[in-house]
């Protein structure tokens, strides 16, 4: 399900209420880092993922082997991690690396979003590898400093944490796009008269893409990759998951599969 809606105009405006208070303060850094993701919000193609932020959650096998690289120079993802919990992930492409922060609504100021204290560096790896991926140590760039420097460890650590895990939603996102069977379409439309919504003081709204999988010639009993062909012979779940092929990747949906005059083979699946 997908419930965000324009979050990425509620979050630039936020984001330049938040930098007015900052510069007030005299926080002039954190004022600029606030301005800065407002302008690179305002610069971005925008997606909605569905809340929760998993799209195929199968441990990124998609990915294994393929090259790192985001469809646009500068995105925003928006979804609610858990119920309630407006985010707007920030993403963008600098030179080998995937950097990545959010920013979310002020539990103290009405209307104004905080950005995340540090940002996070996917690396643009030639041939990822999940295994290495969850193995490898955790880059991060401080990006308010007047802030962080006043911050318990927890904090600084729960901050890390989140852009690591809103990071992994990107992944999944680029994982989804490798797919011949996924297509970008529009969740949302840019309004034709935002310059006038702006004028008297409303939001812009925003154009917004979702992921679209067309599993429609997908169902069959049997699986052919190349040359191997597998029939199987009692019925049983079939999980989602990515196929690769030589054109390409795609998604398979979860389905029931075989003869059921063959008998049932019952899988249980754990999910973490």
């Amino acid at each position: 399900m997908i419930s965000a809606k324009n979050f990425a105009a509620q979050a630039e405006r936020g984001l330049r209420l938040q930098a007015g208070l900052q510069a007030k303060s005299k926080i002039s850094e954190t004022a600029e880092y606030c301005n800065m993701c407002a302008d690179h919000i305002a610069g971005s193609v925008h997606f909605a993922v569905p809340d929760g932020g998993k799209i195929f959650n199968d441990g990124l096998k998609g990915l294994h082997g393929m090259p790192l690289r985001l469809p646009f120079p500068s995105m925003t993802v928006e979804f609610c991690p858990v119920a309630g919990k407006k985010t707007l992930i920030m993403v963008f492409q600098e030179e080998t690396k995937i950097m990545v922060n959010y920013a979310q609504p002020s539990p103290l100021a009405p209307d104004t979003w905080i950005p995340s204290t540090a940002m996070t560096r996917l690396p643009n790896l030639e041939t990822f590898s999940p295994e290495e991926f969850t193995k490898s140590e955790i880059e991060y760039q401080v990006m308010a400093p007047e802030i962080w420097s006043k911050l318990e460890q927890s904090t600084r650590d729960a901050t890390i944490r989140e852009c690591v895990s809103l990071g992994v939603t990107i992944l999944e996102l680029l994982e989804a796009l490798t797919c011949r069977n996924v297509s970008l379409v529009n969740h949302q439309e840019a309004s034709p008269v935002n310059p006038k919504r702006i004028k008297v003081g409303k939001l812009p709204i925003y154009e917004t893409k979702v992921l679209v999988v067309d599993t429609g010639d997908d169902i069959g009993e049997t699986i052919r990759t190349g040359r191997v062909v597998h029939a199987s012979p009692r019925q049983h779940l079939r999980r989602g998951h990515i196929r690769r092929l030589l054109a390409g990747n795609i998604w398979v949906n979860s389905c029931v599969v075989g003869s059921l005059k063959k008998g049932i083979i019952d899988k249980s699946y754990l999910v973490k």
